[in-house]
């Protein structure tokens, strides 16, 4: 036979509060969880940053190098950082590459990673000197560079997603 007691609102909701605690109760701890994994998540970013800084200290990332046929990366990078005024071997340089692109056509920013950071330093510096007096003399586009250097820095120190003038 059916109970047919009636049932008070006190005893409903004490039957809808553990039916709901049952089944839903885990839902209380998502909060917590959301605020841990973000917390987790800005830690991860901020390595990562750091490893990124850390494997680009020694790049050099080179725009306005126009595109050759059969173009020889290794080439390339020791007679751009002869044209800065820097004296360098082929030892001295890693890696140099364009950038990578599914249009061939355009010219693509060139990096040269260097084997150590004080080479770079000095190309940079070297760099920076040509640049400097070739505003001294007024010249807008100098004949003898021809091309910008950039420290190969993270997205975010660079101004935006690609950095300014890319």
């Amino acid at each position: 036979m059916p109970n047919n007691k009636p049932v008070t609102v006190d005893q409903l909701k004490s039957i809808l509060d553990q039916f709901f605690n049952e089944k839903f109760g885990f839902l209380e701890n998502i909060p917590l969880e959301n605020k841990q994994l973000k917390e987790k998540i800005q830690i991860l970013e901020e390595r990562m940053d750091s490893i990124e800084s850390y494997f680009r200290r020694n790049n050099i990332i080179v725009h306005g190098v126009p595109r050759q046929e059969n173009e020889n990366p290794l080439e390339l990078a020791l007679e751009i950082c002869k044209t800065t005024g820097t004296e360098i071997e082929s030892y001295e340089i890693d890696e140099a590459h364009r950038m990578p692109s599914r249009n061939r056509e355009i010219s693509l920013p060139f990096i040269i990673k260097l084997t150590n950071r004080f080479k770079k330093s000095e190309i940079m510096k070297n760099y920076k000197k040509k640049k400097r007096s070739q505003r001294k003399s007024g010249k807008r586009s100098a004949p003898d560079l021809g091309f910008e250097c950039r420290e190969h820095l993270p997205l975010d120190n660079v101004g935006g997603q690609f950095g300014p003038g890319q």
